[in-house]
Order: C-alpha cells, then sequence, then structure tokens
C-alpha cells in the first residue's frame, strides 16, 4: 500500500505550486519509497539511501525558493481534505500483522535481494520520480527550454 500512496503523491504534484507545498509532496514521497526499502531490503541502505535524498532535496528547495521568493502560498480545503482520506483509506487497508522478519533477512544474502525484480522497480520509480520532478522545477522556474505560455 506504501505504493501506491506513493503514486497518488506522484500524481498530485501538477496540482501544487508554491516551493512549499512541493517541497513538502518530495519529502513524503521520497519518506514512503525510502520505508518501502526499509521494509523489503536492509534499513542502513534505505536510511543512507534517505540522507542522500533529503540533501539534494533541500538544495532544490533552496534553488526554487531562490527563484520565487515572494511566491504566496495558499492552500485549497479541498486538496487537504483529499490527502487526508486517501492517507487514512491507505492505512485502513495496509493494517496488516508483519512477520518475524520485519527487519529483513540476514545480513548476508541483502545484497542479493537489491537486484531482485522488486527492487528494480523500486530503483526506476526512483529514476521517474526525479525526472518528473526536473520537469516540475524547470517548469515552474521559467528557465529552460520548456516554457508554457
Amino acid at each position: 500500500m506504501l505504493f501506491w500512496f506513493s503514486i497518488l503523491l506522484i500524481l498530485s504534484l501538477p496540482m501544487y505550486s508554491s516551493p512549499i507545498s512541493l517541497g513538502a509532496i518530495l519529502v513524503l514521497t521520497s519518506s514512503t519509497f525510502v520505508g518501502m526499502m526499509a521494509l523489503y531490503s536492509s534499513w542502513w541502505y534505505s536510511y543512507i539511501l534517505f540522507l542522500v535524498y533529503i540533501g539534494g532535496l533541500l538544495v532544490l528547495f533552496i534553488y526554487v525558493c531562490l527563484i520565487s521568493s515572494n511566491y504566496p502560498f495558499f492552500g485549497s480545503a479541498e486538496l487537504i481534505m483529499l490527502s487526508f482520506i486517501s492517507s487514512g483509506l491507505t492505512y485502513l487497508i495496509s493494517i496488516k500483522p508483519y512477520s518475524k522478519s520485519f527487519l529483513g533477512p540476514s545480513l548476508f544474502n541483502m545484497g542479493e535481494m537489491l537486484v531482485n525484480n522488486f527492487f528494480l522497480w523500486v530503483f526506476v520509480g526512483l529514476a521517474v520520480l526525479l525526472l518528473i520532478l526536473l520537469l516540475v522545477v524547470v517548469r515552474s522556474s521559467g528557465a529552460g527550454a520548456i516554457s508554457i505560455k
């Protein structure tokens, strides 16, 4: 269910226009991807990935805030209610007991699990997320070859 929640967050990215809301969605999306990796793989790899990703997001967030420094932040009630309802439904659907191997398998086969088919899709999802974020930042800043009139 974390996967569907992260897909919902990614699809809601074009609805937001202020840097604060975009940064919050990025942090939530990265934490859901890292949470998926922590549940199914090693926790230390996901922790290091989270630290690197948040560091990059901070640089990106500072850059976007410097470009649009006086941009007003308006939150709509519909988007807030949609996010609360979708997160509540996702939580209710995903309630299930965890197995005894909650923190992952032994340390000897952690590297083998990273090449698993499931984690390949997680890495592809992260790459697609980074490409979408690059397009959103370039489009919102008004610089570059992509411009909407």
